[in-house]
């Protein structure tokens, strides 16, 4: 069983995750932000993180989780520009399914 989980984490390849990344939701009139998947795969797990654009141009995310060597399911992008020194909000909008969940925004830094 250990074996599996060698495997998995030995063959996850992050690179091209961020390498197929999907181009959705544009930032400040910016080109469209460059989603990549990242799950638990990078440290054994068998979780699964899917995500794609609708035709609603609607960025989808759908996790299966599985805590059995790991747990989690996430995409991400890198910001290729500074917010305003003025901007005061970042409005959110999604549709979930009643359970909780974290949105994570942060600038990499710490």
């Amino acid at each position: 069983k250990k074996m599996g989980n060698i495997l998995r984490m030995a063959s996850y390849d992050r690179s091209a995750n961020i390498a197929n990344a999907i181009p959705a939701l544009e930032l400040l009139g910016h080109s469209p932000l460059k989603w990549h998947r990242l799950d638990d795969g990078v440290m054994g797990g068998r979780s699964e993180t899917l995500h794609h654009v609708s035709s609603s141009s609607a960025l989808n995310f759908t996790g299966h989780i599985n805590t059995n060597g790991g747990g989690f399911t996430s995409i991400r992008a890198p910001l290729p520009v500074k917010f305003p020194a003025n901007a005061e909000a970042l409005k959110v909008t999604f549709r979930g399914d009643g359970k909780t969940y974290k949105i994570l925004l942060t600038d990499g830094s710490g």
